[in-house]
């Protein structure tokens, strides 16, 4: 996603708020199909029930579709096709008793 030049010209700190960016605003998958996946940080999960608890809650969220939640990478991927905003979804995943890491 981002070019060697970058890494190898750039701070860590640099590289830390670009990464911070694209995972915020979501990346393109595929080249035909466009799809925007979003993923997010999620704090607080240790086990499968969390991973269940926040996948519930999110799929609560309208437009939000082919979520997956990865406990080991304590991440939410999904495709968000109406355009959720960040504060639902921030606020989903804290109803649900949990943290979205910034």
């Amino acid at each position: 996603m981002l070019g060697k030049w970058f890494l190898a010209e750039h701070p860590p700190i640099y590289r830390k708020l670009i990464s911070c960016i694209i995972i915020n605003h979501g990346e393109k998958k595929g080249s035909e199909g466009g799809t925007v996946v979003d993923k997010i940080k999620i704090q607080g999960m240790s086990c499968q029930h969390c991973v269940m608890s926040v996948t519930k809650a999110l799929g609560t969220i309208p437009g939000v579709k082919n979520l997956k939640v990865d406990l080991v990478k304590g991440e939410a991927a999904f495709e968000n096709t109406q355009n959720a905003s960040a504060e639902v979804i921030h606020k989903a995943v804290e109803d649900a008793g949990y943290k979205v890491a910034e």
